[in-house]
């Protein structure tokens, strides 16, 4: 009987071990177990759009693959703590100069099972699909050659499930948001701070913006920065009424856009 009960002790304090230090300390990680994890290499995909399967095949109109080394966490959460997704962690990564390079909530996710299966080979994560969320981000200097992806499940009352990987890649092509995960960051936090080169409107980083509001044609936004009125000219140039955009001062050195409610 001894025997068993330390065997137990000592599988609970396994499962609670440390979490490795590029975790964010936010309070949804502060109280996760680890329940797996393991270290990996070679080439990995991550999701930029909703997951489908087409003619039994797994299907994304747009995605990350790069080649590098990283870690996988699987972590249980607590249920109160997983009630607020990833907001939290998103917020607090934004703040350290990380970029949101994809972010999915619910349905628009796509399938769960396709999540578990399909991108992080852990059925364990398979739930019901208006549980979910996934956030996918690079870092900033000195750590740009890295990415870090998470995928939430949570059950009602039950303990949440978090996937939690991060990537050094090999190297690293220019990597933008997608449209609708910026309007997501707009209408979730009311402004977006984007550091683009500020000297002049750049196309790649322009026509992304322009994407962004065309996708809900009521919104309407201020421009703050540097180089504001001449991010407002290019804008009515691919099409974005002028009649949605104001300028608000400001010399930051890029651009600050916030929704007029």
């Amino acid at each position: 009987m001894r025997l068993l009960i330390a065997l137990t002790l000592l599988v609970g304090s396994l499962s609670v071990q440390a979490s490795p230090d590029w975790l964010p300390s936010t309070p949804l990680l502060a109280q996760a177990r680890v329940l797996d994890e393991q270290s990996f290499s070679g080439e990995r995909r991550y999701p930029q759009s909703p997951l489908a399967r087409i003619s039994n095949r797994l299907r994304m109109e747009q995605s990350v693959t790069l080649s590098g080394e990283g870690q996988a966490l699987y972590l249980q959460v607590p249920a109160q703590l997983a009630a607020g997704g990833l907001d939290e962690l998103r917020r607090d990564l934004q703040g350290q100069g990380a970029q949101v390079l994809y972010w999915c909530r619910g349905r628009n996710c796509g399938a769960s099972s396709l999540w578990a299966n399909g991108i992080f080979a852990n059925p364990r994560l398979t739930g019901a699909d208006e549980q979910q969320q996934f956030l996918l981000l690079r870092l900033a200097a000195p750590r740009e050659q890295y990415l870090q992806a998470y995928y939430l499940i949570t059950r009602g009352t039950r303990p949440a499930y978090l996937q939690a990987e991060q990537l050094q890649a090999a190297s690293l092509p220019e990597l933008l948001p997608t449209p609708a995960t910026l309007l997501a960051q707009l209408e979730a936090d009311g402004v977006l701070y984007l550091m683009p080169p500020g000297v002049v409107p750049e196309a790649g980083w322009l026509q992304l913006l322009a994407r962004t509001l065309q996708l809900n044609s009521t919104l309407r936004v201020s421009l703050q920065g540097a180089q504001a009125e001449a991010w407002r000219d290019a804008l009515q140039e691919q099409g974005v009424r002028g009649s949605r955009l104001e300028l608000d001062a400001g010399a930051d050195p890029g651009l600050r856009v916030r929704w007029l409610r």
